[in-house]
Protein backbone atom coordinates (compact mmCIF):
# COMPACT_ATOMS: atom_id res chain seq x y z
CA UNK A 1 0.00 0.00 0.00
CA UNK A 2 1.15 3.54 -0.77
CA UNK A 3 2.22 5.52 2.36
CA UNK A 4 -0.05 8.40 0.63
CA UNK A 5 -2.82 5.55 0.83
CA UNK A 6 -1.87 4.42 4.26
CA UNK A 7 -1.78 8.07 5.86
CA UNK A 8 -5.41 9.01 4.27
CA UNK A 9 -6.89 5.74 5.58
CA UNK A 10 -5.23 6.33 9.04
CA UNK A 11 -6.84 9.83 9.13
CA UNK A 12 -10.29 8.91 8.08
CA UNK A 13 -10.43 6.13 10.71
CA UNK A 14 -9.32 8.54 13.30
CA UNK A 15 -12.33 10.90 11.96
CA UNK A 16 -14.73 8.15 11.67
CA UNK A 17 -14.02 7.17 15.34
CA UNK A 18 -14.57 10.42 16.39
CA UNK A 19 -17.52 10.95 14.60
CA UNK A 20 -18.87 7.61 15.36
CA UNK A 21 -18.01 7.49 19.01
CA UNK A 22 -21.40 9.16 20.42
CA UNK A 23 -23.57 6.59 19.05
CA UNK A 24 -21.25 3.84 19.73
CA UNK A 25 -21.40 4.67 22.98
CA UNK A 26 -25.04 4.86 23.55
CA UNK A 27 -24.77 1.60 21.92
CA UNK A 28 -22.72 0.38 24.30
CA UNK A 29 -24.05 1.79 27.26
CA UNK A 30 -26.95 0.26 26.84
CA UNK A 31 -25.15 -3.46 26.69
CA UNK A 32 -23.18 -2.57 29.74
CA UNK A 33 -26.18 -1.59 32.16
CA UNK A 34 -28.25 -5.04 30.37
CA UNK A 35 -25.04 -6.94 31.54
CA UNK A 36 -24.80 -5.02 34.83
CA UNK A 37 -28.35 -5.83 35.79
CA UNK A 38 -28.08 -9.32 35.12
CA UNK A 39 -24.85 -9.87 37.38
CA UNK A 40 -26.25 -7.19 40.22
CA UNK A 41 -28.87 -9.91 40.38
CA UNK A 42 -26.61 -12.78 41.02
CA UNK A 43 -24.57 -11.07 43.91
CA UNK A 44 -28.27 -9.87 45.33
CA UNK A 45 -28.84 -13.88 45.63
CA UNK A 46 -25.92 -14.75 47.34
CA UNK A 47 -26.14 -12.11 49.54
CA UNK A 48 -29.78 -12.77 50.41
CA UNK A 49 -28.47 -16.17 51.54
CA UNK A 50 -25.21 -14.83 54.06
CA UNK A 51 -25.36 -11.06 53.62
CA UNK A 52 -22.01 -11.39 55.31
CA UNK A 53 -20.50 -12.92 52.53
CA UNK A 54 -17.42 -10.35 52.29
CA UNK A 55 -16.07 -11.62 49.29
CA UNK A 56 -19.46 -11.61 47.51
CA UNK A 57 -19.72 -8.07 48.82
CA UNK A 58 -16.13 -7.12 47.45
CA UNK A 59 -17.16 -8.16 44.24
CA UNK A 60 -20.30 -6.57 44.00
CA UNK A 61 -18.28 -3.29 45.10
CA UNK A 62 -16.24 -4.10 41.99
CA UNK A 63 -19.12 -3.91 39.67
CA UNK A 64 -20.48 -1.03 40.96
CA UNK A 65 -17.40 1.26 41.03
CA UNK A 66 -16.93 -0.13 37.12
CA UNK A 67 -20.72 1.32 36.17
CA UNK A 68 -20.03 4.48 38.05
CA UNK A 69 -22.25 3.99 41.03
CA UNK A 70 -19.82 5.42 43.88
CA UNK A 71 -22.04 5.37 46.81
CA UNK A 72 -23.83 2.18 46.95
CA UNK A 73 -19.81 0.63 45.97
CA UNK A 74 -18.52 2.65 48.73
CA UNK A 75 -20.82 1.24 51.38
CA UNK A 76 -20.16 -2.67 50.12
CA UNK A 77 -16.38 -2.36 50.19
CA UNK A 78 -16.87 -0.65 53.69
CA UNK A 79 -18.85 -3.58 54.64
CA UNK A 80 -16.21 -5.82 52.89
CA UNK A 81 -13.00 -4.69 54.65
CA UNK A 82 -15.13 -4.69 57.88
CA UNK A 83 -15.68 -8.49 57.46
CA UNK A 84 -13.16 -9.33 56.17
CA UNK A 85 -10.48 -11.63 58.83
CA UNK A 86 -7.47 -9.92 59.21
CA UNK A 87 -5.37 -12.64 58.12
CA UNK A 88 -6.52 -12.87 54.65
CA UNK A 89 -4.49 -10.12 53.62
CA UNK A 90 -4.12 -10.51 50.20
CA UNK A 91 -7.89 -9.51 49.94
CA UNK A 92 -8.05 -7.25 52.68
CA UNK A 93 -5.24 -5.39 50.40
CA UNK A 94 -7.07 -5.47 47.16
CA UNK A 95 -10.13 -4.19 49.45
CA UNK A 96 -8.31 -1.28 50.17
CA UNK A 97 -7.07 -0.44 47.02
CA UNK A 98 -10.60 -0.42 45.27
CA UNK A 99 -11.45 1.61 48.63
CA UNK A 100 -8.54 3.65 47.30
CA UNK A 101 -9.78 4.28 44.03
CA UNK A 102 -13.54 4.69 44.64
CA UNK A 103 -12.14 7.75 47.53
CA UNK A 104 -10.03 8.90 44.23
CA UNK A 105 -13.28 9.47 41.93
CA UNK A 106 -14.95 11.23 44.76
CA UNK A 107 -12.51 13.46 45.04
CA UNK A 108 -11.40 12.05 49.02
CA UNK A 109 -7.60 12.10 48.40
CA UNK A 110 -6.70 12.13 51.81
CA UNK A 111 -9.10 9.04 52.73
CA UNK A 112 -7.51 7.84 49.66
CA UNK A 113 -4.06 8.05 50.72
CA UNK A 114 -4.98 6.03 54.28
CA UNK A 115 -6.26 3.52 52.25
CA UNK A 116 -2.63 2.97 50.17
CA UNK A 117 -0.89 3.14 52.72
CA UNK A 118 -2.61 0.31 54.86
CA UNK A 119 -2.63 -1.70 51.51
CA UNK A 120 1.29 -1.08 51.10
CA UNK A 121 1.94 -2.05 54.66
CA UNK A 122 -0.37 -5.53 53.67
CA UNK A 123 1.87 -6.04 50.50
CA UNK A 124 4.96 -3.93 50.22
CA UNK A 125 5.40 -6.61 46.85
CA UNK A 126 2.14 -5.01 45.42
CA UNK A 127 3.87 -3.07 42.35
CA UNK A 128 0.49 -1.73 41.13
CA UNK A 129 -0.65 -0.24 44.76
CA UNK A 130 2.73 1.73 44.70
CA UNK A 131 2.06 2.84 41.51
CA UNK A 132 -1.07 4.31 42.58
CA UNK A 133 0.83 5.72 45.75
CA UNK A 134 3.34 7.56 43.53
CA UNK A 135 0.46 9.11 41.35
CA UNK A 136 -1.52 10.21 44.16
CA UNK A 137 1.69 12.07 45.98
CA UNK A 138 2.04 13.68 42.81
CA UNK A 139 -1.61 14.74 43.00
CA UNK A 140 -1.19 16.05 46.21
CA UNK A 141 2.23 17.92 45.82
CA UNK A 142 4.37 16.07 47.82
CA UNK A 143 7.00 15.16 44.77
CA UNK A 144 9.61 13.79 47.41
CA UNK A 145 7.58 10.93 47.68
CA UNK A 146 5.92 10.40 44.36
CA UNK A 147 10.05 10.34 43.11
CA UNK A 148 10.45 7.71 46.00
CA UNK A 149 7.64 5.46 44.74
CA UNK A 150 8.33 5.80 41.01
CA UNK A 151 12.03 4.65 42.02
CA UNK A 152 10.59 1.72 43.62
CA UNK A 153 8.55 0.56 40.54
CA UNK A 154 12.16 1.05 38.16
CA UNK A 155 13.91 -0.89 40.60
CA UNK A 156 11.42 -3.23 40.09
CA UNK A 157 11.25 -3.15 36.51
CA UNK A 158 13.88 -0.82 34.77
CA UNK A 159 11.53 -0.73 31.97
CA UNK A 160 8.44 0.75 33.73
CA UNK A 161 7.85 3.16 31.48
CA UNK A 162 4.56 4.33 33.37
CA UNK A 163 7.58 5.11 36.17
CA UNK A 164 9.41 7.10 33.80
CA UNK A 165 6.72 9.17 32.74
CA UNK A 166 5.64 9.71 36.29
CA UNK A 167 9.57 10.92 37.31
CA UNK A 168 9.03 13.12 34.41
CA UNK A 169 6.26 15.26 35.76
CA UNK A 170 7.97 15.38 38.80
CA UNK A 171 11.22 16.68 37.35
CA UNK A 172 8.94 19.14 35.09
CA UNK A 173 7.19 20.19 38.19
CA UNK A 174 10.68 20.84 39.85
CA UNK A 175 11.27 23.10 36.91
CA UNK A 176 14.07 20.48 35.61
CA UNK A 177 13.02 20.02 32.31
CA UNK A 178 16.25 18.18 31.09
CA UNK A 179 15.83 15.62 33.47
CA UNK A 180 12.18 15.60 32.59
CA UNK A 181 12.54 15.01 28.81
CA UNK A 182 15.44 12.44 29.43
CA UNK A 183 13.14 10.17 31.32
CA UNK A 184 10.49 10.16 28.28
CA UNK A 185 12.79 10.17 26.03
CA UNK A 186 14.52 6.99 27.25
CA UNK A 187 11.08 5.32 26.88
CA UNK A 188 10.62 5.81 23.52
CA UNK A 189 13.96 4.27 22.79
CA UNK A 190 12.83 0.95 24.62
CA UNK A 191 9.23 1.53 22.99
CA UNK A 192 9.35 2.69 19.83
CA UNK A 193 6.48 1.11 18.52
CA UNK A 194 4.10 2.13 21.44
CA UNK A 195 1.04 4.56 21.10
CA UNK A 196 1.63 5.65 24.92
CA UNK A 197 5.17 6.37 25.05
CA UNK A 198 4.58 8.84 22.68
CA UNK A 199 1.38 10.40 24.50
CA UNK A 200 3.50 10.98 27.80
CA UNK A 201 6.60 12.70 26.09
CA UNK A 202 4.04 14.65 24.15
CA UNK A 203 2.58 15.58 27.53
CA UNK A 204 5.61 16.16 29.24
CA UNK A 205 7.03 18.55 26.15
CA UNK A 206 3.55 20.58 26.37
CA UNK A 207 4.63 21.15 30.17
CA UNK A 208 8.02 22.30 29.51
CA UNK A 209 7.00 24.66 26.80
CA UNK A 210 7.74 22.49 23.71
CA UNK A 211 4.85 22.74 22.05
CA UNK A 212 6.02 21.85 18.21
CA UNK A 213 7.83 19.13 19.45
CA UNK A 214 4.77 17.92 21.30
CA UNK A 215 2.77 18.28 18.01
CA UNK A 216 5.19 16.14 16.59
CA UNK A 217 4.93 13.51 18.99
CA UNK A 218 1.07 13.58 19.00
CA UNK A 219 1.60 13.11 15.06
CA UNK A 220 3.76 10.11 15.66
CA UNK A 221 1.49 8.75 18.15
CA UNK A 222 -1.09 7.91 15.31
CA UNK A 223 1.22 6.19 13.27
CA UNK A 224 1.65 3.46 16.16
CA UNK A 225 -0.45 0.14 15.82
CA UNK A 226 -2.26 0.62 19.01
CA UNK A 227 -3.79 4.31 18.63
CA UNK A 228 -7.14 4.44 19.50
CA UNK A 229 -7.74 8.16 18.48
CA UNK A 230 -6.26 8.93 21.58
CA UNK A 231 -3.43 10.60 19.81
CA UNK A 232 -5.85 13.05 17.75
CA UNK A 233 -8.17 13.61 20.49
CA UNK A 234 -5.31 14.88 23.17
CA UNK A 235 -4.05 16.63 19.59
CA UNK A 236 -7.60 18.30 19.73
CA UNK A 237 -7.56 19.13 23.17
CA UNK A 238 -3.75 20.64 23.36
CA UNK A 239 -5.53 23.48 20.52
CA UNK A 240 -7.73 24.72 23.03
CA UNK A 241 -4.50 26.15 24.56
CA UNK A 242 -1.68 26.66 22.32
CA UNK A 243 -3.66 27.32 18.62
CA UNK A 244 -0.69 28.83 16.80
CA UNK A 245 1.64 26.78 17.69
CA UNK A 246 -0.38 23.48 17.08
CA UNK A 247 -1.55 24.90 13.77
CA UNK A 248 1.97 25.93 12.55
CA UNK A 249 3.41 22.45 13.62
CA UNK A 250 0.52 20.84 11.63
CA UNK A 251 1.65 23.41 8.31
CA UNK A 252 5.37 22.36 9.01
CA UNK A 253 5.07 18.61 8.79
CA UNK A 254 2.32 19.53 5.60
CA UNK A 255 4.82 21.26 3.85
CA UNK A 256 7.52 17.81 4.63
CA UNK A 257 5.18 15.62 3.21
CA UNK A 258 3.04 17.30 0.33
CA UNK A 259 1.46 14.48 -1.11
CA UNK A 260 -0.62 12.77 2.06
CA UNK A 261 -2.92 15.55 2.94
CA UNK A 262 -3.22 14.16 6.24
CA UNK A 263 -2.00 17.35 7.75
CA UNK A 264 -3.89 19.64 5.81
CA UNK A 265 -7.44 17.76 7.01
CA UNK A 266 -6.61 17.95 10.52
CA UNK A 267 -5.78 21.48 10.65
CA UNK A 268 -8.72 22.33 8.64
CA UNK A 269 -10.53 20.07 11.59
CA UNK A 270 -8.99 21.92 14.69
CA UNK A 271 -9.56 25.37 12.30
CA UNK A 272 -13.32 24.47 12.20
CA UNK A 273 -13.44 23.18 15.53
CA UNK A 274 -12.44 27.25 16.67
CA UNK A 275 -14.12 28.71 14.31
CA UNK A 276 -11.68 29.99 11.93
CA UNK A 277 -13.25 29.22 9.17
CA UNK A 278 -11.54 31.09 6.20
CA UNK A 279 -8.39 29.10 7.53
CA UNK A 280 -10.02 25.59 7.27
CA UNK A 281 -11.31 26.59 3.99
CA UNK A 282 -8.02 27.37 2.09
CA UNK A 283 -6.82 23.69 3.68
CA UNK A 284 -9.72 21.93 2.69
CA UNK A 285 -9.95 23.56 -0.88
CA UNK A 286 -5.87 22.59 -0.94
CA UNK A 287 -7.21 18.90 -0.45
CA UNK A 288 -9.68 19.24 -3.29
CA UNK A 289 -8.05 21.49 -6.10
CA UNK A 290 -4.91 18.77 -5.58
CA UNK A 291 -6.79 15.37 -5.57
CA UNK A 292 -5.41 14.59 -2.10
CA UNK A 293 -8.81 14.28 -0.27
CA UNK A 294 -12.36 15.62 -2.24
CA UNK A 295 -14.73 12.56 -0.58
CA UNK A 296 -18.31 13.91 0.43
CA UNK A 297 -17.39 14.70 4.17
CA UNK A 298 -14.19 17.08 2.86
CA UNK A 299 -16.64 18.58 0.41
CA UNK A 300 -19.69 18.73 3.09
CA UNK A 301 -17.22 20.87 5.42
CA UNK A 302 -15.72 23.11 2.73
CA UNK A 303 -19.32 24.09 2.10
CA UNK A 304 -19.77 24.62 5.52
CA UNK A 305 -16.78 26.76 6.08
CA UNK A 306 -17.74 28.50 2.34
CA UNK A 307 -21.07 29.34 3.91
CA UNK A 308 -19.90 30.86 7.50
CA UNK A 309 -17.50 33.09 5.23
CA UNK A 310 -20.63 33.85 2.99
CA UNK A 311 -19.49 32.50 -0.44
CA UNK A 312 -22.62 31.21 -1.18
CA UNK A 313 -21.67 30.25 -4.43
CA UNK A 314 -18.47 28.21 -3.68
CA UNK A 315 -20.95 26.73 -0.71
CA UNK A 316 -23.47 25.38 -3.05
CA UNK A 317 -20.68 24.10 -5.39
CA UNK A 318 -19.27 21.63 -2.37
CA UNK A 319 -22.52 20.75 -1.19
CA UNK A 320 -23.52 19.24 -4.60
CA UNK A 321 -19.92 17.73 -4.92
CA UNK A 322 -21.04 16.22 -1.36
CA UNK A 323 -24.28 15.00 -2.36
CA UNK A 324 -23.08 13.56 -5.19
CA UNK A 325 -20.59 11.46 -4.17
CA UNK A 326 -22.88 10.38 -1.11
CA UNK A 327 -26.45 10.74 -1.30
CA UNK A 328 -28.02 9.15 1.45
CA UNK A 329 -26.60 12.05 3.79
CA UNK A 330 -29.30 14.42 4.93
CA UNK A 331 -26.51 17.16 5.93
CA UNK A 332 -25.45 17.58 2.91
CA UNK A 333 -28.61 19.03 1.79
CA UNK A 334 -29.26 21.27 4.47
CA UNK A 335 -25.86 22.65 3.30
CA UNK A 336 -27.16 22.95 0.16
CA UNK A 337 -30.35 24.43 1.30
CA UNK A 338 -28.45 26.83 3.42
CA UNK A 339 -26.56 27.81 0.29
CA UNK A 340 -29.34 28.68 -1.82
CA UNK A 341 -31.06 30.46 0.78
CA UNK A 342 -27.99 33.03 0.92
CA UNK A 343 -28.05 33.35 -2.43
CA UNK A 344 -31.72 34.74 -2.61
CA UNK A 345 -32.93 31.14 -3.87
CA UNK A 346 -35.87 30.28 -1.39
CA UNK A 347 -37.18 28.05 -3.91
CA UNK A 348 -33.98 25.76 -4.64
CA UNK A 349 -33.64 25.91 -0.92
CA UNK A 350 -37.03 24.23 -0.74
CA UNK A 351 -35.92 21.97 -3.02
CA UNK A 352 -32.89 20.94 -1.66
CA UNK A 353 -34.95 20.17 2.00
CA UNK A 354 -36.93 17.97 0.30
CA UNK A 355 -34.27 15.84 -1.32
CA UNK A 356 -33.14 15.08 1.89
CA UNK A 357 -36.89 14.55 3.12
CA UNK A 358 -36.73 11.23 0.30
CA UNK A 359 -33.93 9.75 2.57
CA UNK A 360 -35.95 8.70 5.51
CA UNK A 361 -37.79 10.01 8.02
CA UNK A 362 -36.85 13.38 9.30
CA UNK A 363 -34.30 14.07 11.61
CA UNK A 364 -34.13 17.11 13.97
CA UNK A 365 -31.42 18.93 11.91
CA UNK A 366 -33.87 18.49 8.77
CA UNK A 367 -36.50 19.37 10.42
CA UNK A 368 -34.96 22.70 11.99
CA UNK A 369 -33.90 23.85 8.68
CA UNK A 370 -37.61 23.42 7.30
CA UNK A 371 -38.80 25.40 9.88
CA UNK A 372 -36.36 28.18 9.47
CA UNK A 373 -36.98 27.92 6.08
CA UNK A 374 -40.80 28.78 6.45
CA UNK A 375 -40.13 31.44 9.29
CA UNK A 376 -37.63 33.08 6.38
CA UNK A 377 -40.84 32.87 3.76
CA UNK A 378 -43.16 34.34 6.62
CA UNK A 379 -44.94 31.12 7.06
CA UNK A 380 -44.97 31.22 10.53
CA UNK A 381 -47.86 28.46 11.56
CA UNK A 382 -46.72 26.24 8.96
CA UNK A 383 -43.05 26.36 10.68
CA UNK A 384 -44.42 25.96 14.02
CA UNK A 385 -46.31 22.47 13.11
CA UNK A 386 -42.55 21.58 12.02
CA UNK A 387 -41.22 22.64 15.45
CA UNK A 388 -44.01 20.67 17.09
CA UNK A 389 -42.71 17.54 15.24
CA UNK A 390 -38.92 18.29 16.41
CA UNK A 391 -39.87 18.50 20.00
CA UNK A 392 -42.00 15.43 19.68
CA UNK A 393 -38.57 13.77 18.39
CA UNK A 394 -36.63 15.60 21.58
CA UNK A 395 -38.28 17.42 24.04
CA UNK A 396 -35.45 18.46 25.36
CA UNK A 397 -33.77 20.10 22.17
CA UNK A 398 -33.29 24.06 23.37
CA UNK A 399 -32.96 24.92 20.34
CA UNK A 400 -36.13 23.52 18.94
CA UNK A 401 -38.06 24.96 22.18
CA UNK A 402 -36.62 28.47 21.98
CA UNK A 403 -37.61 28.43 18.28
CA UNK A 404 -41.44 27.51 19.04
CA UNK A 405 -40.99 29.49 21.87
CA UNK A 406 -40.09 33.07 19.76
CA UNK A 407 -42.75 31.70 17.21
CA UNK A 408 -45.21 31.73 20.19
CA UNK A 409 -44.27 34.85 21.55
CA UNK A 410 -43.41 37.01 18.63
CA UNK A 411 -45.63 35.86 15.74
CA UNK A 412 -48.31 34.41 17.22
CA UNK A 413 -48.91 36.18 20.48
CA UNK A 414 -49.15 32.49 22.36
CA UNK A 415 -47.04 34.25 24.97
CA UNK A 416 -48.15 31.75 27.84
CA UNK A 417 -47.09 28.79 25.58
CA UNK A 418 -44.29 30.39 25.05
CA UNK A 419 -43.41 30.99 28.41
CA UNK A 420 -43.74 26.98 29.25
CA UNK A 421 -40.85 26.56 26.08
CA UNK A 422 -38.64 28.90 27.69
CA UNK A 423 -39.20 27.35 31.41
CA UNK A 424 -38.48 23.88 29.71
CA UNK A 425 -35.39 24.95 28.47
CA UNK A 426 -33.92 25.59 31.84
CA UNK A 427 -34.55 22.19 33.06
CA UNK A 428 -31.99 21.34 30.64
CA UNK A 429 -27.96 22.03 30.71
CA UNK A 430 -26.27 24.95 31.31
CA UNK A 431 -23.37 25.08 28.74
CA UNK A 432 -23.35 27.33 25.73
CA UNK A 433 -25.79 24.99 23.74
CA UNK A 434 -28.03 24.83 26.61
CA UNK A 435 -28.89 28.62 25.81
CA UNK A 436 -30.23 28.40 28.80
CA UNK A 437 -29.06 32.73 29.08
CA UNK A 438 -31.48 33.52 26.38
CA UNK A 439 -34.82 31.42 27.91
CA UNK A 440 -33.99 33.43 31.14
CA UNK A 441 -34.03 36.97 29.11
CA UNK A 442 -36.95 35.60 28.08
CA UNK A 443 -38.34 35.05 31.15
CA UNK A 444 -37.33 38.44 32.74
CA UNK A 445 -34.29 36.93 34.81
CA UNK A 446 -31.75 39.20 32.94
CA UNK A 447 -29.28 39.33 36.32
CA UNK A 448 -29.42 35.39 35.98
CA UNK A 449 -28.72 35.26 32.03
CA UNK A 450 -25.75 37.53 32.50
CA UNK A 451 -24.36 35.00 34.83
CA UNK A 452 -24.74 32.54 32.59
CA UNK A 453 -23.22 34.67 29.48
CA UNK A 454 -19.65 34.81 32.19
CA UNK A 455 -20.03 31.06 33.23
CA UNK A 456 -20.07 29.62 29.25
CA UNK A 457 -16.57 31.96 28.84
CA UNK A 458 -15.70 30.82 31.66
CA UNK A 459 -16.26 27.67 30.57
CA UNK A 460 -15.01 27.67 27.31
CA UNK A 461 -11.55 28.09 25.46
CA UNK A 462 -11.05 31.20 23.89
CA UNK A 463 -9.03 30.16 20.44
CA UNK A 464 -12.05 31.04 17.99
CA UNK A 465 -13.93 32.78 20.51
CA UNK A 466 -17.24 31.30 20.24
CA UNK A 467 -19.00 31.53 23.85
CA UNK A 468 -17.73 35.87 23.73
CA UNK A 469 -20.02 35.86 20.24
CA UNK A 470 -23.06 33.82 21.94
CA UNK A 471 -22.64 36.36 25.01
CA UNK A 472 -22.94 39.21 22.43
CA UNK A 473 -25.75 37.49 20.72
CA UNK A 474 -27.46 37.13 24.30
CA UNK A 475 -26.41 40.94 25.23
CA UNK A 476 -27.87 42.16 21.65
CA UNK A 477 -31.09 40.28 22.74
CA UNK A 478 -31.12 42.02 26.12
CA UNK A 479 -30.58 45.50 24.02
CA UNK A 480 -27.15 46.00 26.24
CA UNK A 481 -25.22 47.26 23.29
CA UNK A 482 -22.28 48.40 25.64
CA UNK A 483 -21.67 45.13 26.94
CA UNK A 484 -22.86 43.53 23.96
CA UNK A 485 -20.07 45.40 21.86
CA UNK A 486 -17.26 44.96 24.49
CA UNK A 487 -18.05 40.82 24.13
CA UNK A 488 -18.33 40.60 20.45
CA UNK A 489 -14.56 42.57 20.26
CA UNK A 490 -13.27 39.89 22.63
CA UNK A 491 -14.57 37.34 19.78
CA UNK A 492 -13.00 38.56 17.14
CA UNK A 493 -9.55 39.36 19.14
CA UNK A 494 -9.70 35.55 19.81
CA UNK A 495 -10.01 34.77 15.85
CA UNK A 496 -13.87 34.14 15.51
CA UNK A 497 -14.14 33.84 11.82
CA UNK A 498 -17.84 33.69 10.87
CA UNK A 499 -18.46 36.46 8.62
CA UNK A 500 -22.48 35.21 8.42
CA UNK A 501 -22.95 35.59 12.28
CA UNK A 502 -21.22 38.81 12.34
CA UNK A 503 -22.70 40.45 9.70
CA UNK A 504 -25.94 38.60 7.98
CA UNK A 505 -27.63 36.15 10.47
CA UNK A 506 -31.46 37.70 11.54
CA UNK A 507 -32.76 34.46 11.78
CA UNK A 508 -33.72 33.52 15.13
CA UNK A 509 -33.07 32.44 18.07
CA UNK A 510 -28.72 33.47 18.27
CA UNK A 511 -28.33 36.60 15.94
CA UNK A 512 -26.22 40.10 16.41
CA UNK A 513 -29.40 42.17 14.65
CA UNK A 514 -29.56 44.59 17.34
CA UNK A 515 -26.37 45.18 17.41
CA UNK A 516 -25.61 45.47 14.79
CA UNK A 517 -27.07 48.79 14.82
CA UNK A 518 -24.58 50.57 17.08
CA UNK A 519 -23.00 53.23 15.47
CA UNK A 520 -19.55 51.67 16.12
CA UNK A 521 -20.22 48.30 15.34
CA UNK A 522 -19.53 48.23 11.93
CA UNK A 523 -16.23 49.87 12.40
CA UNK A 524 -15.04 47.37 15.35
CA UNK A 525 -15.61 44.44 12.27
CA UNK A 526 -13.87 46.03 9.78
CA UNK A 527 -10.58 46.27 11.83
CA UNK A 528 -10.99 42.35 12.18
CA UNK A 529 -12.01 41.78 8.22
CA UNK A 530 -8.96 39.34 8.18
CA UNK A 531 -10.43 36.97 10.27
CA UNK A 532 -12.81 36.21 7.35
CA UNK A 533 -10.17 36.15 4.73
CA UNK A 534 -9.59 32.38 2.91
CA UNK A 535 -6.03 32.56 3.99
Amino acid sequence: MKFKTLLTLLLLALLGTMNAQAAQDDEDAALRLKIHNAVMGVYDKYLEKDPNDYNTLFQRASQLYNMGYLADAKADIDRAIELTPAKDKDLRCDELVLRALINDDAGDLQAELEDLKQAIELNPQSMPTVGLLARLSYKLGDLDAAKKNYEILLRKNARNYQAMYGLALVEAKRGNNADAIAQVDRAVELYPATTEVYLNRADILEKTGNYENAVNNYLLAMTTSDDNGQAIQELFNMSDYHYDDVMKALRNAADKAPGTGLFQRIRSSIAIKHAHYGQALKDLESLIDNNLMSHAAVQADAARCALEVCEYDKAAQHAAKAIEQDSADPDYYITLSRALQGKGDLKGAAEALAGAEKIGEPGMHLLLAQARLLIAQKKDAEAVKIVNKAIELDGGNAEALMLRGWLNKYRLNQAAAANIDFETVLLGKTTMRGLRGFALHELGRDDEARKWATDIINDNPLPGGEAYFMAAALMSDMDDNAQGMRYMESALANGYGSRYEALVNEAPYVNLKLLRRHPDYETLVSRYTSNFEIK
